[in-house]
Formats: structure tokens, C-alpha cells, sequence
């Protein structure tokens, strides 16, 4: 209401002032105010910068249309009345042009032709400058320069611009039509960067302005591959000839990694294919040298420079390195080649190869270095390229890359008299980065391991040479160092000098151990001296040593795997680093420390096991040469008896032969006993019930009751009946004996070849009979070698031993192992004969009417096998005959037999686990599975025999018994052992391990006294029960009786009950 006070009141406000709350209100708005006038600052200079890039827009473009029409009015509107005159540095001729010319205008492009036209009418080679200065003008040589190069620029991209339209003309022969639009320009181009004194300025400009970017584009588009040179590749090579000659110096260093002729071109899938031209100056102009020493300049960001890939079938790193190893062979073996070139390529390539998708190649691959060498078919290449590419890729495994690349890489002292000197770090720095180049070729493409390892085991001389280079180290007890960027914290360079080199000599050599024959190893010592090998024993033992005990106790710790205080044989490896790094960490998986480590570890191991077969087969060294010194220790046993994850059993797997035989028994027994502590009824066997089985179809009625057990059943107690021939059941109760007796029967049955299932090699020993099938009709026979392989792994868990002849190369198949042309003699001696004569044959192989395929007689049907798809048709040849001699051995040893002796070791391995197998090579596996002929001591069956029947061990008939079995021979004592325990070999740890114990029991009435028994006893032969390995001895008068009546009972066969 108003009152006539015009005066406002004051407000008050009671309620209190909140400081701290006004102080950040007051903040905030401050921020605000700033951020404000910043955004409104911002907006008023960038509107003042678009509006002057209009002006200026505005004002060229105005500019560009005045000086058009000056142009016109002068030169005519398409240049049609301009003079030789016109082309004077003083004359507006050009730089008009050159300024107003715009590429989506055509006919600015028309006269940009007619420029050309009367540039090259009036071009002279012999006073080229005289086209654009009179009077020798040539202060002024640096701004025509200038214009001469901005001319060649727009020439090149008015063709790039206009590429789809030039199409034609460009894809043609330049003959054809050297008048036409495109050729113009290309000559013009040409011409500029020619014979002026500022080529190299030209050159320059034209490459920094994507000269090969354009060039790229244009030769994709026209393709190539025409017998007829087109125009387009004749102006590129000339380009690119010119871009690399000396008196232009090196533009390709100074330029981007982008826009270089190597990341541009050769990037350009099938590139030296399509463009001829470029493949003949590939080598005889140093193009490749070029190309490698320019990629290898911009490492590692050599993906990132490479244009995109045309489509996933052809990566770019994949076309490129393709391109690198298609010119290899005449790259690396041309005169200007250097060392410092081949480990330029070496880098480059193992750049590009781990740009290649995973998914390329299969890693399901046949595994070649581990011996799977069953399949007969090559795996192919994955999907996701193109097999044209796919074929480049495979030149990774060629010999004409790998064996210059070798000898470039690997040296080898020139003189041979002089004593062997230690590598220096330069020398092990190149023999680095080969390792690690074939190693990753080796993992990142496993269809090509084969191919790989051949170039490089038979043509290339690597295995003599990298041998040669670790002799040198371990001679002198210096391993240089060897850096793989990367990896410094998990393995120390000292410790990667002499894995690198092993990482690739161990398998290379393993391939090549496969194909060389006994002859070649032991008589002409090939590849390697026998004194030699004694070495490479030393060398092989340390690392695995190392790799399997050392370093499994320190992986993944996070530091260094080892130091070279604790290195062993390799603890000289403490010299100065190598002056480069050999190699740079990848980032792929299969190519991590752990994957390397795990890699040497194998192979290493791998190489060490073939020597030790050979040398078990034929002696070059003495077997201890292969025991490592001081491996077995009491926490050795616990470790390998009580933890399957522990060092001592991944040793027991990888390198047995590292542990002394003896001592892998214990073993082998430790871990037999725990698993028959874990059988249900071990200890109360009179609790399982009883099996009936007839006498005269043992094996049958085994087969029934026994092969569909599971192995945990197989491996329980278990009781037999007999039933005789006339339906009867036979007195006595199972004690352990008449099981015995069964698994002796079905022994003795199922492994006679008449039986069919098994047959004989030449010096007796089986093998499965690849015929089976029609043997046994009804189909059943691979369950009946199921069955077998059941009875044997029971006859050893139970320490039954059976007198089994198995030929070498079948109990390899126990271990999962693959049997190679060494083992051939043994199955087929005229055929390994055969082999090797093609092997060393001199003459042209394919006069030998040879193919890949193989015919077998099947029962007297003869069948023909391929042993590749579609072998009958592909004839033998000097080149491929090494693959064919492998693949015949493969065929016979492995494939042929290869579904029966996977039934068998399916059986075995139910019961005895297949781990513990893999502890013994095929002899030792023979000796678990019959015993020892040294191990018939008879002192030992004395000490380990209990006696029954009125015998004791001081009896003087047990005592003329033990000195008759001692004056024996050996031949005889084995006959005697056959007698009363079924087997010619004693236990494998001694007769304390024989199941039953060895009884001897007096054949004569218990009442009567020796001097009282009747004659008729006396003079009976002794008799035994091999089921209870018992031996029933009547009271011989003398020793002459006793020898004479034993003899005759050994040697005539006699048996059970026989009188």
C-alpha cells in the first residue's frame, strides 16, 4: 500500500551469511566467466580465418581465371599458337599454365597436353637446357628447376587423376600410340627427370609428392602380366631406375617410410610376376638390394608404412615378404650382394612374417621335428590367402634362398690347418639373427618344416656349418652373447648364445639323422666325425640338463631365467655383448620366451634320443656318455614317484637317458608298486571271482572275459579255472599260479604266426600282420589286438615276464614313436636295400620308372597303395627322390601296421600308464618286458629260492644242484630259466622281483630217505610248473646224474608234469 515514503527500505536478512558457501558460488561463476569469454575469443579468430580462407579462395580462384585468360588470349585458347620461344625461363608460357591448371578441369588437362607436345618437339639430349634458357642463362637454372619439377608433378597426377579414362592407351605398349594423351605426359615426365642437371630435384619432388603412391595406384589398375611391355611399366622402371642411380645420392632413405619405392611397389601382390621388367632389374640393377636395404631402414614400423591390403586373402605384409623372397635367389647371389644385405632381408623378413595371420598356415600341421610322420598326405595351407600367395610364402623353405643366406651368414674359417678360433660378437650376432629368422620360419609355418628342413640339411650345408660354429665355442669355452630385444628380463644374452644356435641345428639335424643310413653315419661319417659327435654329446646333455632341471625351478619368476655363475658348461659365456642385437622380441605366442624355451628343451632332447638309438643299435660311444653326472640323488626318486608335475619326472619324459638305466627301473617299480597299493583286492585275491577258461581255446576264452574289462579291472587280482580238453573243471585252487599259467597260454597262442595275428621278420621277431583283416573275417581283429596289448601291460604289472621276440620298430609304438628308414633293414633287408641304392644313385632317377605308389601282397592279393594323392602318376625323380625313399619307410614301418598297433597300444595303456614307457628306448622296453640276459645271475636265484619237500639250502642235493646250474654256460643257463619260469631272462632288478618266488621241491615220498628211494624216482627227469615257477627235483645220486638228466629235460623241451 503505498504510503507517500518514496525512500526504498533496507532488507534484512536474519537467517545468517554462509561464507564458505558464497566463496565457492563465487568460484565457480569466475570459471564460467573465463571459459565463456575463451569460447567467445575462439569463435571471433576462427570466424576471421574461415572468412580470409574464403577471401583468399576467392581472390586465387579470381586470380586463376585472369591469368587463364591471359593465357588464352596470348598462347591461344588451347595453346595451339605457342612457339618454341614459349618454353624460355623468361616466358609466361609455363608458369601461367602451372598456376592456373586445375585436374578436375578438362581442358586444362588439353592444354597441359600441348605443353608436353611442345616441350618434347623441341627436346634435344645434347643441349637439354637449351629448351628453356637462351645465352646460357644458367643463374637462373634453380628457379627452372623448380618450375621443371612442378611440371612433372602435374603431369604424373593429371594420369593418376585421369587413370580410368587412360586406361586403354596406358595398359598398351608405348609404341602403339606415343602420341596419345597419356603417353605425353608420361614422356614429359620422363624427359624432365632425364638429362637436366636438376634431375635429382625432379626426382625429389616427384617422390615426396607420391610419385610411387601414383605409380602404385596406376600399375594395379592396368594389372600386367602381358607379354607386350605397356606404357605405364616402361615410364615406372624408368622412374624407378633413375630414383636409384648414384649421381641422384639416396632419396629413398630421405623419404617417409610411406612413400618409399619399396613399401609402394613391392608391396603390389605378384609384383615381380606382373611387371617382368622390374624382375629382370631386380638383380642386375640392385632393385631387390635396394628394396631390403630401404625396408630395412624404417624397422619396426614397417606395418604402419605399408598401403592397405587389396582384401584379406593378400595382407600387404604377406604380398610383400612374398615379392622379397621371390627375387631372393637372384638378389642374394648377385655380385653386389653384402653380408650386411642378407641381414638386412634376414630383419625385414622376420618382420613381415609375423605381419602374416596366424590363421594362414595350419598349426595342425604334420610335426616333422617331433617325428609325426604317419601321414602320408602334406597339410595344406589355411583358407585366408591366396594359394598364388601361398606358393610365394613357401619359398621361406626354398634352397636358392636359404643356401646363399646361409653362406653369407655362417662363415667358415679359411684356412682349415689353422687352429679353431672363438666367433667374435659381429660373427655371433649374424648367426643370431639366422637362428631366430629359421626359427620363426620353423614355428609360424609348420606345413613348410619339411621343405625347410631339406633346403637346408641337404643342399645348404647348414648342419656342418652351424655345427662348426658351436664347436668353435664349446672349444674354446666361449659362447658369444646374443640379444633378442625384448627379452631381457626373462632370458640373458649369454644364456641365448648358445640357445639360438641349438634352437635350429638340433632339428635341422634331427631331419637329417632320418635319411642317412647306417653306412653313411658310422663308415663315411656323414654329416658329422664320430670324435665329433662326443662333442655334440656334451653340448646336447648340458643344455637339456639345464633347460629340464635349472630352468624349470626358475620359469616365470620374473627375472632372468639363470646367470652365468650357475651355467654350467656355458658359464664362459660372459663375454661383451654381441655389438647388435641378433633379433627383436615378437609379439606372437608361439614366439614367446616360454615357447622358445620349451621349444630348445624339445628338440635338444629330440636329438639327444636319436643318438642314444643309435647308439644303442650300433655303439659310436660308450652308453654312459649319455648320463648326466650327478643327476640321482634320494629327492630325485621321491620327486619322480609322488608328483607327476615335478623336474624329475618332465626329465624322466623328455630325456631319460640323462638318468642311468638302473635307476629308472627303481623308478618304473616305485610307481608300479603305488599303483597296485590302489587296487581294490591287491592283497586279498582270494576275493575276486572266478574266470573259466578252456584249455584248448585259451586265447578265445580270454578274449571273452577279458577284453571288455575296463583298465582299472584289468589291473585287479584275478582268479582262473581250467577246464580240460573234455569239458571238465580241473582240480585246484588259483593262488597266483594258474593265472600265471593262463597268461602264458594265451601268450604262447595269440604271438605264434600261425595264430595270424602276428607275423615274423627275417631274424624272428613279430610284428602285427597288416593283413589281419583277413585273417580274422568277422571284423573283431582290432579288438584282438586291444585284448593282446591288455595282456601284455598285465603280464608286466603283475611282473609276469613274457618271452615275447618284438621286433624293434612295433615296441616304438608303444611310445607313440614313429620308426624311420634305419629301422627298415630289420622288416625288409632287400627293400632297405633297394632304397639306399636309389638314395646314392647317380644316373637320372626318373630312368628307374619309378612312382609314388607301393603295391603290397595281401595273402597273395596284390594291391597298389599311393603314398601321396594321385602317386601313381607322379614319377620319381632326381629331386624329389629323398621325399620318396622317406615316404616308402613310412609306408612300411608306420602306416601299414598303423591301425593294429594303435588297438595294441590302446589296450596297453589301460594298464600300464604310457608316461612310465616313455622312461626306456625299445631295447630297454624289451628287457621290462622279458628280462635281462644279464640279469641270469645264479647266485642271485639261489639267495632269492625257497625249497619244499625235505629241501633246505644246505642239503647236499640242493648243494650238487646249485654247482651243476653254475658250471652251465650261458646258453644253457637261459634254457634252464625258460624251464622253470617260462622265460630265458631273469627279473629285470634280480629273482628278488620274481612273481612267484623260485621254489624247488623234492620229486620223491616225503618218508623216504635219499638213500632209500626207489630207482625208478631217482632216475626220473626233473620236472617244473612254470605257473608257480616251481622246480620238482628228485634226489640224484650224483652230479653227473643231476647235469645229465637236467640237460637232457632243458634242452628236449620238457614241461609241466613231464616224467
Amino acid at each position: 500500500m503505498f504510503t507517500g515514503d518514496f525512500t526504498q527500505k533496507k532488507k534484512v536478512d536474519l537467517g545468517g551469511r554462509r561464507k564458505e558457501l558464497d566463496r565457492g558460488r563465487l568460484l565457480e561463476q569466475a570459471k564460467a566467466d573465463r571459459e565463456r569469454r575463451a569460447r567467445e575469443k575462439l569463435e571471433r579468430v576462427s570466424a576471421t580465418k574461415i572468412q580470409a580462407f574464403a577471401r583468399g579462395r576467392r581472390s586465387v580462384s579470381a586470380s586463376r581465371d585472369q591469368s587463364r585468360n591471359s593465357w588464352q588470349g596470348q598462347f591461344g585458347a588451347l595453346g595451339e599458337l605457342a612457339t618454341r620461344e614459349a618454353l624460355l625461363y623468361d616466358s609466361p608460357f609455363l608458369p601461367q599454365l602451372l598456376f592456373f591448371f586445375r585436374l578436375n578441369n578438362p581442358t586444362d588437362i588439353v592444354r597441359l597436353a600441348a605443353a608436353c607436345r611442345l616441350l618434347l618437339q623441341n627436346y634435344s639430349a645434347k643441349e637439354p637446357t637449351a629448351l628453356f634458357f637462351a645465352n646460357g642463362e644458367a643463374q637462373k637454372q634453380l628457379i627452372m628447376a623448380q618450375r621443371a619439377a612442378k611440371l612433372a608433378v602435374t603431369c604424373l597426377q593429371a594420369v593418376h587423376h585421369n587413370r580410368q579414362a587412360l586406361l586403354s592407351e596406358l595398359s598398351s605398349p608405348w609404341q602403339a600410340s606415343p602420341g596419345s594423351l597419356g603417353n605425353i605426359l608420361l614422356q614429359t615426365v620422363l624427359t624432365l627427370s632425364g638429362d637436366f642437371p636438376w634431375a635429382r630435384q625432379v626426382l625429389e619432388t616427384l617422390a615426396r609428392a607420391d610419385l610411387f603412391v601414383y605409380i602404385r595406384d596406376i600399375l594395379v589398375l592396368v594389372g600386367g602380366s602381358s607379354k607386350a611391355v605397356s606404357s605405364i611399366e616402361r615410364a615406372a622402371l624408368l622412374l624407378t631406375s633413375r630414383y636409384f642411380e648414384d649421381r641422384v645420392g639416396d632419396l629413398e632413405g630421405s623419404l617417409p617410410a610411406r612413400l618409399r619405392f619399396a613399401a609402394q611397389l613391392v608391396s603390389i601382390p605378384f609384383f615381380w610376376q606382373r611387371f617382368s621388367t622390374f624382375k629382370q632389374a631386380a638383380a642386375s640393377r640392385g632393385l631387390w638390394q635396394r628394396s631390403v636395404h630401404s625396408l630395412g631402414g624404417i624397422l619396426p614400423a614397417l606395418g604402419g608404412a605399408l598401403p592397405g591390403s587389396p582384401g584379406p586373402a593378400l595382407p600387404s605384409e604377406a604380398c610383400l615378404l612374398g615379392n622379397l623372397l621371390e627375387g631372393a635367389p637372384g638378389g642374394l647371389t648377385a655380385p653386389q650382394t653384402s653380408t650386411e644385405v642378407a641381414s638386412e632381408f634376414i630383419r625385414v623378413g622376420q618382420t613381415l612374417m609375423e605381419g602374416v595371420p596366424s590363421t594362414s598356415y595350419s598349426h595342425k600341421a604334420a610335426d616333422v621335428d617331433g617325428m609325426d610322420v604317419e601321414s602320408s598326405v602334406e597339410s595344406a595351407p589355411g583358407p585366408s590367402l591366396d594359394p598364388a600367395l601361398v606358393k610365394q610364402l613357401a619359398n621361406l623353405g626354398d634352397v636358392a634362398v636359404l643356401k646363399p643366406l646361409v653362406a653369407a651368414l655362417l662363415s667358415v674359417p679359411t684356412d682349415p690347418a689353422q687352429p679353431l678360433q672363438p666367433p667374435t660378437p659381429s660373427e655371433a650376432s649374424l648367426v643370431g639373427s639366422l637362428a631366430w629368422f629359421l626359427h620363426s620360419v620353423h614355428t609360424l609355418f609348420p606345413p613348410l618344416r619339411a621343405r625347410l628342413f631339406t633346403s637346408l640339411a641337404f643342399s645348404a650345408q647348414f648342419t656342418q656349418r652351424m655345427w662348426l660354429y658351436l664347436k668353435r665355442c664349446h672349444l674354446a669355452r666361449q659362447w658369444p652373447s646374443m640379444a633378442v630385444v625384448g627379452w631381457e628380463k626373462q632370458l640373458l644374452p649369454e644364456w641365448l648364445g648358445w640357445m639360438l644356435p641349438l634352437a635350429v641345428f638340433c632339428p635341422v639335424y634331427s631331419y637329417l639323422l632320418m635319411t642317412i643310413d647306417d653306412d653313411e653315419f658310422y663308415e663315411k661319417q656323414r654329416p658329422l666325425p664320430l670324435a665329433d659327435l662326443t662333442i655334440l654329446l656334451s653340448i646336447l646333455k648340458e643344455a637339456v640338463w639345464q633347460l629340464l632341471w635349472t630352468y624349470n625351478s626358475k620359469l616365470g619368476s620374473g627375472s632372468p631365467l639363470a646367470t652365468p655363475s650357475d651355467a654350467g658348461l656355458f658359464s664362459a659365456a660372459a663375454t661383451p655383448p654381441a655389438s647388435t642385437p641378433s633379433a627383436t622380441a615378437s609379439s606372437h605366442a608361439d614366439l614367446s620366451p616360454q615357447a622358445f624355451l620349451k621349444h630348445v628343451g624339445t628338440v635338444a632332447a629330440t636329438l639327444l634320443a636319436q643318438l642314444n638309438d643309435r647308439n644303442a643299435r650300433r655303439e659310436f660311444t660308450q652308453p654312459e656318455s649319455f648320463h648326466a653326472k650327478g643327476i640321482v640323488d634320494e629327492r630325485f626318486y621321491i620327486q619322480a614317484r609322488d608328483d607327476p608335475d615335478s623336474q624329475a619326472r618332465e626329465l624322466l619324459r623328455k630325456a631319460p637317458f640323462l638318468v642311468p638305466f638302473p635307476a629308472r627301473v627303481r623308478v618304473y617299480q616305485s610307481l608300479l608298486d603305488v599303483a597296485r597299493s590302489k587296487v581294490a583286492n591287491w592283497q586279498t585275491p582270494w576275493t575276486a571271482a572266478e574266470i573259466p577258461i578252456r584249455r584248448n581255446h585259451i586265447v578265445e576264452d580270454g578274449f571273452d572275459h577279458l577284453s571288455g574289462r575296463p583298465g582299472e579291472s584289468m589291473r585287479g587280482r584275478m582268479r582262473i579255472h581250467f577246464i580240460n580238453e573234455f569239458g571238465e573243471h580241473e582240480a585246484g585252487v588259483d593262488g597266483g599260479g594258474l593265472f600265471k599259467d593262463c597268461m602264458e597260454g594265451i601268450i604262447k597262442v595269440a604271438f605264434d604266426v600261425q595264430y595270424g595275428l602276428f607275423k615274423e621278420t627275417a631274424d624272428h621277431h613279430l610284428y602285427p600282420n597288416p593283413a589281419s583283416h583277413l585273417v580274422m573275417t568277422n571284423g573283431d581283429h582290432l579288438r584282438y589286438y586291444e585284448f593282446l596289448g591288455k595282456i601284455l601291460g598285465k603280464a608286466m604289472f603283475e611282473g609276469i615276464l613274457a618271452d615275447i621276440p618284438f621286433a624293434t620298430f612295433f615296441l616304438s609304438k608303444l611310445q607313440s614313436k614313429n620308426n624311420l628308414l634305419n629301422d627298415l633293414p630289420s622288416l625288409d633287408p632287400e627293400l632297405y636295400k633297394s632304397l639306399i641304392f636309389l638314395k646314392h644313385y647317380e644316373g637320372d632317377v626318373v630312368d628307374l620308372g619309378l612312382f609314388f605308389s607301393v603295391e603290397n601282397n595281401e595273402l597273395g592279393e596284390m594291391a597298389e597303395t599311393e603314398l601321396i594323392p594321385g602317386g601313381k602318376d607322379i614319377p620319381v625323380s632326381n629331386e624329389n627322390k629323398i621325399k620318396y625313399i622317406y615316404l616308402v619307410a613310412n609306408q612300411r614301418l608306420n602306416l601299414q601296421i598303423r591301425r593294429q598297433s594303435a588297438a595294441f597300444q590302446e589296450g596297453f595303456a589301460q594298464v600300464i600308464d604310457p608316461e612310465w614307457i616313455q622312461f626306456f628306448n625299445e631295447q630297454e622296453l624289451r628287457i621290462l618286458i622279458s628280462g635281462s640276459k644279464e640279469s641270469a645271475d645264479m647266485d642271485d636265484l639261489r639267495e632269492n629260492a625257497v625249497y619244499g619237500g625235505g629241501y633246505d639250502d644246505k642239503h647236499p642235493v640242493i648243494q650238487a644242484f646249485w654247482d651243476v646250474v653254475k658250471s652251465l654256460d650261458s646258453r644253457q643257463q637261459r634254457l634252464f630259466l625258460k624251464f622253470v619260469t617260462g622265460c630265458s631272462r631273469g627279473p629285470l632288478m634280480g629273482f628278488k622281483y620274481l612273481q612267484p618266488q623260485f621254489a624247488i621241491h623234492r620229486a620223491a615220498p616225503s618218508d623216504q630217505p635219499d638213500a632209500s628211494v626207489r630207482a625208478d624216482i631217482v632216475n626220473r627227469l626233473p620236472t617244473s610248473a612254470t605257473c608257480m615257477n616251481l622246480l620238482k627235483l628228485p634226489p640224484y645220486r650224483n652230479k653227473d646224474m643231476m647235469k645229465q638228466k637236467l640237460l637232457y629235460a632243458i634242452t628236449a623241451g620238457a614241461g609241466f608234469d613231464l616224467s
